[in-house]
């Protein structure tokens, strides 16, 4: 496995075989899990606490822009979407799950069906991703202890808080899974199969959820800028000029 640098935000590469090693790899010794997309890199750009939070995680390639940049450069990766690798974490040995993200009962259901498909899953909790009370939070992960927390609050604020949770619970590994719980509950539905292997999975859900379509831009102004070394916004990025 190799890393690349995407607008100096430090992406893993290879096989998906590869990249659920790695992230298996971090259970029991905890750490963060992103899986980023063309319009989180962008945004990265100039938002300072997503772009900290990012490099202080191991970020998986999601998503047919980010394979398709690497493709250009040479370097071979597969996409690994995080609601996909949500559910190989799950699979690679017991673990204490808690979930939080979506609407009121949501990421309950999301739990009940994870549970019934997964015969390691011991549930510790499951919240909703509105009106959360951090010191309660804390609180969980401290006497709970989870193996694992899936945060789907979207981005950036899913990579921010998870970032700002890390040093109460330093052996939970979190992931930053977006609309994940939606699509565990059935709340949502994904692609067919068949527009997923084609990379196009981001347009099916542009038109099923027409209020997407107003972050094209992001995905437009990602491409723009890929290829342009350019001085990265804030502390952080002073030397990324030429890094990216």
């Amino acid at each position: 496995m190799d890393c690349v640098k995407i607008l100096g935000v430090t992406i893993e590469t290879g096989k998906r075989k590869e990249l659920l090693e790695k992230c298996a790899s971090m259970l029991g010794r905890g750490g963060a899990i992103s899986t980023v997309n063309p319009e989180i890199l962008y945004d990265s750009i100039n938002n300072v606490e997503l772009r900290a939070a990012l490099l202080d995680s191991v970020c998986i390639p999601d998503g047919i822009g980010v394979e398709a940049v690497l493709k250009k450069r040479g370097v071979f990766t597969e996409r690994f979407p995080g609601v996909e690798l949500g559910e190989a974490l799950l699979e690679s040995r017991e673990v204490k799950l808690g979930i939080i993200g979506g609407k009121d009962g949501v990421a309950e259901i999301a739990m009940q069906e994870l549970v019934m498909r997964h015969g390691g899953v011991i549930p510790e909790f499951a919240l909703s991703g509105y009106d959360i009370n951090e010191n309660a939070f804390i609180s969980l992960l401290t006497e709970r202890k989870p193996d694992i927390v899936f945060v789907c609050l979207g981005s950036p604020k899913q990579e921010i808080f998870i970032k700002r949770m890390r040093t109460h619970a330093p052996k939970t590994l979190f992931l930053a899974l977006g609309g994940s719980v939606d699509i565990y509950s059935k709340e949502k539905k994904r692609a067919p199969r068949a527009i997923r292997v084609i990379g196009c999975e981001w347009l099916f859900r542009m038109l099923s959820e027409p209020k997407r379509i107003a972050r094209l831009p992001k995905i437009i102004g990602f491409l723009k800028n890929v290829d342009k070394p350019r001085r990265i916004k804030g502390k952080i990025g002073k030397k990324l000029s030429k890094n990216h």
